[in-house]
């Protein structure tokens, strides 16, 4: 009984877990050191798209302003990102000259690619309900300094520990549009 108790437990969590397909020959621009890294900088569109259902940039990044079907960005969001080092890059979500939240991505460099560390959790609720999530992120930066995005995530619910349910979400090539426009002073909105 342990080892089937063991065996469905590692079942779950390995068909939950996040993991982006091999990197592909691409164009993107040659991001191999800080110096290279620096050509991310700048203000991005949230959405690849107009209509509900894309991918918004900062649901790619884990932000915890949410925006959905009715929680729409408008087109004053938008998101700023700034090298900091060549692991580290400086994720800024603005309504107009509002900074509404701010992270630091710590990632990688890796075949023209910026690859975020998979983030793993296991909040317990009341100890008996667990949940196991996984997330990776690749970012790219196309010819034209548009910003592509790879994102895969999984997430499994555990009763104690036998998996209950396993979902996982992926999009690859998403891309995001540079604003050429720069907004200097801004105050935090609490």
């Amino acid at each position: 009984m342990k080892k089937e108790t063991i065996l469905i437990l590692i079942t779950g969590i390995f068909f939950s877990c996040s993991t982006l397909k091999r990197i592909q020959p691409n164009d993107n621009k040659k991001i191999n050191n800080v110096n290279s890294l620096k050509a991310i900088n700048g203000d991005y569109k949230l959405n690849q798209n107009e209509h509900c259902g894309g991918m918004s940039l900062d649901a790619a990044f884990d932000f915890k302003t949410e925006f959905n079907c009715i929680n729409k960005p408008d087109s004053t969001h938008f998101m700023r990102l700034t090298t900091l080092d060549e692991k580290r890059i400086k994720a800024e979500l603005f309504q107009g000259n509002k900074l509404l939240e701010e992270k630091t991505l710590r990632g990688k460099l890796r075949k023209n690619y910026f690859i975020i560390n998979a983030s793993l959790k296991f909040p317990l609720f009341y100890g008996v309900f667990n949940v196991y999530r996984s997330r990776k992120t690749r970012i790219g930066v196309l010819p034209n300094g548009n910003l592509t995005i790879d994102n895969d995530t999984g997430g499994c619910g555990m009763l104690v520990i036998f998996p209950l349910i396993c979902s996982g979400n992926d999009s690859y090539g998403v891309k995001y549009k540079k604003i050429t426009k720069h907004i200097i002073n801004y105050e935090y909105k609490k």
